[in-house]
């Protein structure tokens, strides 16, 4: 599937049917993206699927004519996607660690650390400190985490080895565990 989204990404700069085809094979990922975050969550929030996936939809816009590859396009809306639920917890005034709050949790991150529910708020903050030590591994932890993305796709996306990408995610997994604990 990646190469049928690689060639429609470079075919729908001119081909607009191209473009169709790809927001359709897109958006399955996105839907499928958005299920799998939004089924951490816990009971009773209001943010549902479908909504998180159009909202998603509008805020990528025409980005597919910006984009190289995939791995560009999943990282453009890993960041959308974290804009996306953040601005949905200030929204709701969510306090901090409860409340009303979007709770995420961290476990693609890592299944080893102790905090399993963190409060999206406090997750956007902790990245963004995070961004101003590694701005590479908070890229990363962004992309994985918010984006889906496997390592070998970030490795691809932002053009280091694999084994770049590990050793950042163990660091920045420890990093957000310690700021988040």
């Amino acid at each position: 599937m990646t190469t049928s989204i690689n060639q429609l990404v470079r075919r729908s700069r001119t081909d607009h049917s191209a473009q169709e085809r790809l927001w359709a094979l897109v958006m399955r990922e996105m839907q499928q993206l958005a299920h799998a975050r939004l089924k951490r969550e816990r009971a009773g929030h209001a943010l549902e699927t479908d909504a998180l996936v159009n909202e998603l939809y509008l805020k990528l816009g025409n980005v597919t004519l910006q984009v190289n590859d995939r791995a560009h396009l999943m990282a453009v809306a890993a960041r959308q996607l974290r804009c996306i639920l953040v601005d949905y917890a200030r929204a709701n005034n969510c306090a901090k660690r409860g409340g009303d709050a979007l709770h995420i949790t961290l476990h693609t991150i890592g299944k080893a650390s102790s905090v399993e529910n963190a409060d999206v708020l406090d997750l956007h903050e902790a990245l963004q400190q995070l961004e101003s030590h590694d701005e590479r591994t908070a890229s990363m932890v962004e992309l994985h985490y918010f984006g889906g993305l496997s390592f070998k796709d970030i490795a691809a996306a932002l053009e280091v080895s694999i084994a770049t990408v590990t050793r950042k995610m163990r660091l920045g997994k420890a990093w957000l565990h310690s700021r988040m604990s």
